[in-house]
């Protein structure tokens, strides 16, 4: 078991992924916390009528009956924050399935940036949380999942997708870069023991 979790880390983050996430871990057991993320945008100019055999929006009970299914996915703290991000008007979840399994699931936000805090631009919609079950890696689930939201983001008279992907992240990195995506700026929010966490931002690209 221990060997299979190891071989998707590699996959998912590469060599230089799992290095910097030791690194953050390292700097948390001494009361640093770093987190580093790159903001891609992408503009969206039509609806992408995307063929994908059993994608369908997702709700709370949809979510309720994986954990049984999957348990190391979906446990308390997990759906706790499930039940809290369908809570925040304007999120939507959308998921692949195989047969009874949540084979890949992923969500969008048309109002806010995930919680109710920062106000999206009416014109701007928000992917977050991809995930795809272990055993369906691999398969191009991802991809069909991004094409999926940008089709309801168009048909919720959005043009521009925004998406932040962890520094480390390099198989989402990968995909959102091949999908369209380009990297807008870096963002750094960091705190030091009980102190406030602060931010920057460096911008990388302000071209459209």
């Amino acid at each position: 078991m221990k060997v299979g979790r190891v071989w998707n880390a590699c996959r998912l983050y590469g060599l230089w992924g799992l290095v910097g996430r030791c690194v953050l871990k390292v700097l948390s057991a001494v009361g640093i916390r770093l987190k580093v993320t790159y903001l891609y945008r992408k503009r969206l100019v039509q609806v992408v009528d995307e063929d994908c055999s059993g994608d369908r929006e997702l709700f709370l009970p949809d979510f309720e009956k994986q954990v049984s299914v999957n348990p190391e996915r979906f446990t308390p703290e997990k759906m706790q924050r499930v039940r809290q991000s369908f809570g925040v008007e304007g999120n939507h979840a959308y998921g692949i399935y195989d047969g009874e399994v949540l084979a890949a699931y992923a969500w969008t936000a048309t109002r806010w940036l995930i919680t109710e805090e920062h106000r999206l631009r009416d014109d701007t919609g928000f992917l977050w949380d991809d995930y795809t079950h272990p055993a369906y890696r691999g398969r191009g689930l991802h991809g069909k999942l991004v094409r999926i939201r940008e089709r309801e983001l168009v048909k919720a008279g959005k043009t521009v997708a925004l998406v932040t992907v962890a520094f480390y992240n390099r198989a989402s990195k990968v995909a959102f870069e091949r999908a369209g995506y380009v990297v807008r700026s870096k963002l750094y929010a960091y705190s030091i023991g009980s102190g406030p966490l602060r931010s920057k931002v460096r911008k990388v690209n302000t071209d459209d």
